[in-house]
């Protein structure tokens, strides 16, 4: 259920990105080397990180895709959550149980020290799984 919510709003957000991680899964889905591993994963984004009580400092993401977004979800039990980014003067209330897709790989942005216990998960796509697969390259998003 819950990578069907990371889908959906990966599908309304950037649909071209959405079918080209759909159609990554479904030829991994494919392979008799990973089919077994992936019949179970149910998300379009071919990577997901961790972090818990990290602050960090501003930065851009190297493994991501220069036109596509990640998704950033952050949980638990914490208050006075910012994510900042700096380049472009904006900061964010980043309160548990925000979600927030934006493209990492141009956007500098961080995230600083909350009081509480805090938790993100970030999905994300690395463009060499779909080079490995065949698949077109990356395009922007029109929506």
């Amino acid at each position: 259920m819950f990578f069907a919510l990371i889908n959906l709003v990966l599908a309304l957000t950037h649909p071209t990105q959405y079918r080209a991680g759909r159609t990554a899964l479904k030829v991994c889905k494919r392979f008799h080397t990973m089919a077994e591993c992936a019949s179970l994963w149910e998300s379009v984004f071919t990577a997901i990180g961790v972090i818990s009580n990290r602050i960090t400092a501003p930065y851009k993401d190297c493994l991501g895709c220069l036109p596509w977004f990640d998704i950033l979800y952050t949980v638990g039990d914490y208050n006075n959550g910012v994510l900042d980014m700096p380049g472009i003067g904006i900061q964010f209330s980043y309160a548990p149980g925000c979600l927030v897709a934006l493209c990492g790989k141009v956007l500098r942005h961080q995230v600083r020290k909350v009081h509480g216990n805090r938790v993100c998960c970030v999905f994300y796509m690395q463009e060499n799984v779909h080079r490995w697969l065949g698949l077109p390259p990356p395009s922007y998003s029109r929506s």
